[in-house]
């Protein structure tokens, strides 16, 4: 992509210029809204992306310095002496105080998509009574007969919403009950997004036990990447939807890139 005029503190920003560089931010892992305008918070965006790569974070892109290379790139350039590391783009922090970014939750949201009303995950299709994966929200998986009662009649968006970020916090904890090393950002984001999707499991049947898990802690020297892909299956048959949301969460790990394949 490429720019116009300046965008930042003190630039030009006009607002085509600013939604392209608002673009590239959120692709690298930044929440912002996509409109246009120049304020704090894409201000402080371009900053933090500065810092990260050990430029000069003056908070400004110029059409013809650093920052706009770097944003405009799928594979970051690791700096000499950058605090990155090449598994993951990005300042690493104890994975105790990390929370799913909004990036990480609207991808993982567009994944699971919203139903209103009460669906057996296998099939897809509404139920009236309870089965063993009823389904509702965005991927909320019903508990049992007397839970079904209470959504049978459907949910609005906002219990919706209110039900994800229930349950997230849930594999929000596993990710840093199991992991054992600092993480990036977009690290931590790709790990949940999958915990969600597996499983939590403390055997090799969920995330807790799973070789991604142990490679990650350093108790496994296998492929990362391998171990990762592995987990492609729905009902026992390789499942081409799997396998790209393992290619996007493996995307999002290694390049803070929140695109779905």
């Amino acid at each position: 992509m490429s720019i116009k005029y300046s965008v930042g503190l003190k630039a030009t920003n006009t607002r085509s210029d600013v939604i392209t560089i608002q673009k590239l931010l959120v692709k690298h892992g930044f929440a912002l809204k996509i409109n246009g305008l120049c304020g704090n918070k894409t201000i402080n965006a371009i900053r933090g992306f500065q810092k990260g790569l050990k430029i000069f974070p003056d908070a400004y892109v110029d059409i013809n310095r650093k920052t706009l290379k770097f944003l405009d790139s799928n594979k970051i350039t690791i700096l000499k002496n950058s605090n990155f590391h090449p598994a993951g783009i990005g300042s690493k922090f104890d994975v105790t105080t990390l929370r799913l970014s909004q990036s990480g939750i609207n991808l993982l949201k567009n994944y699971e998509s919203l139903r209103l009303k009460i669906y057996d995950d296998q099939t897809g299709k509404e139920v009236s009574y309870y089965v063993k994966g009823a389904t509702i929200g965005y991927g909320y998986l019903i508990r049992n007969a007397s839970e079904f009662e209470e959504y049978k009649n459907g949910i609005s968006v906002t219990q919706a919403d209110s039900l994800f970020r229930k349950v997230l916090v849930i594999y929000e904890n596993a990710v840093k009950k199991f992991v054992k090393v600092n993480l990036t950002q977009s690290q931590f984001d790709a790990l949940t997004i999958l915990c969600y999707n597996i499983g939590i499991g403390n055997d090799s049947r969920g995330f807790g036990g799973s070789t991604v898990v142990k490679i990650i802690n350093g108790e496994s020297t296998g492929n990362l990447d391998s171990a990762w892909k592995a987990w492609n299956k729905s009902q026992g048959s390789v499942s081409s939807g799997l396998m790209k949301r393992r290619e996007t969460e493996l995307k999002i790990y290694y390049k803070a890139d929140y695109t779905r394949l």
